[in-house]
């Protein structure tokens, strides 16, 4: 990808913008950017950090920066925000929820470098990454589990407890198997 940051380096700006972002706690602007021209910039400066959070200016233009830049990063995901509005239809809230929840273990598995975000979800309160990391359960093909256990542990994850699973989020148990949408664990 040097083909494409290699002619940044012979902008004075975007040099002085690298010497001052090598410096902590500076912040930099520029303007007069095209679209493509911000893929290539921000990918450009990318390299001087672990993780990346591109804010857009509503879901629309982040979907579609994302897209762009997966050019450049192929790790970039979107955080999308809670539409209030449309948070109570099962249907999105679940397709929201889900691909939150993937940015989020895609983050704290390290296979998400790029994260692009509405200032919306930016600022939205969230749980903190340890609390999340801590409710983590990974079960392994073959292990024991306690059945009851297992569902006490989902039901406080937030999953919940239905006779049948029909969507992401819920849970049964039938029989010494627990089941969610996407898994079955035979538990003990």
């Amino acid at each position: 990808m040097k083909l494409f940051t290699n002619p940044l380096q012979e902008i004075n700006e975007y040099c002085e913008a690298r010497t001052m972002l090598s410096k902590q706690g500076v912040s930099v602007e520029f303007f007069g950017c095209s679209e493509g021209q911000k893929s290539q910039l921000i990918h450009g400066l990318s390299d001087m950090y672990d993780r990346i959070v591109v804010i857009a200016s509503d879901e629309l233009r982040g979907r579609a920066f994302a897209e762009d830049y997966r050019f450049f990063d192929r790790t970039t995901a979107v955080f999308p925000a809670k539409d209030l509005i449309f948070y109570q239809a099962d249907v999105f809230s679940n397709r929201v929820t889900s691909e939150r929840m993937k940015t989020i273990r895609g983050i704290l598995s390290g296979e998400v470098k790029t994260v692009v975000t509405t200032v919306d979800a930016f600022m939205a309160p969230m749980v903190p990454f340890d609390i999340i990391k801590k409710n983590i359960v990974t079960i392994q093909k073959g292990s024991v589990i306690e059945e009851e256990a297992l569902a006490y542990k989902l039901t406080e994850m937030g999953y919940e407890r239905v006779a049948q699973v029909e969507e992401g989020g819920q849970f049964c148990v039938r029989g010494g198997i627990i089941q969610n949408d996407a898994t079955r664990v035979d538990a003990a």
